[in-house]
């Protein structure tokens, strides 16, 4: 099956590099729970956070801020802290890198990865989901399809919390490289990097 000349197989490549790149390279390690509920731009209903009672509350989302030059925004109202910060929404600009990626990510790939689903009515909300165009709403949803990705590609079974730690050990450590986006990086790394072992 084909979306304007991306496959399915292509389509699902980008996905899992944009995933990747969200867990572990391009951001500061953000839970991997919002990174799971995280809604696309196209998404314009009610916040999905079954907790949520708030009637104003988008949920966890990725916005497109500007498409010339292009500028894309994560905005987290549910996040670990949420209630000690008084309802305090994280929000940062994606670093161009990523935004880059991801922009075209959510247009013909993603739109090809939908496509078997819509055909029955099915349509994801979140910016990321498994083989069946479901989100990662369960977490352990998440970790066997990351475990399953990194076999596919010749590595071994890792945890995603594993890669994530992985990540804040080398950005914690005296000799931390320079990442792809360490310019642009996210500004609450010092909120984020305090939580490194809880990743639901």
């Amino acid at each position: 099956m084909q979306q304007q000349g991306v496959t399915v197989e292509t389509s699902r490549d980008m996905h899992d590099a944009v995933l990747a790149a969200m867990i572990f390279s391009h951001l500061p390690p953000v839970r991997l729970s919002c990174i799971r509920s995280l809604v696309g731009p196209a998404y314009l209903g009610p916040c999905l956070h079954p907790d949520c009672k708030e009637p104003s509350c988008e949920g966890n989302r990725l916005s497109i801020m500007s498409e010339s030059p292009l500028l894309m925004r994560i905005s987290l109202p549910h996040h670990k802290n949420a209630r000690k910060w008084g309802k305090a929404v994280i929000e940062s600009d994606v670093p161009s890198d990523l935004a880059q990626l991801l922009h075209t990510y959510l247009g013909a790939p993603r739109k090809a990865l939908l496509e078997p689903h819509l055909l029955i009515g099915d349509a994801c909300p979140y910016v990321f989901m498994d083989m069946h165009g479901k989100g990662f709403v369960a977490a352990a949803v998440l970790t066997l399809y990351w475990q399953k990705w990194l076999v596919s590609r010749g590595g071994v079974p890792m945890n995603p919390s594993m890669c994530r730690q992985v990540s804040v050990d080398e950005r914690q450590s005296n000799s931390a490289t320079a990442g792809p986006s360490n310019q642009e990086a996210m500004p609450p790394l010092h909120l984020v990097l305090s939580d490194t072992c809880d990743t639901t």
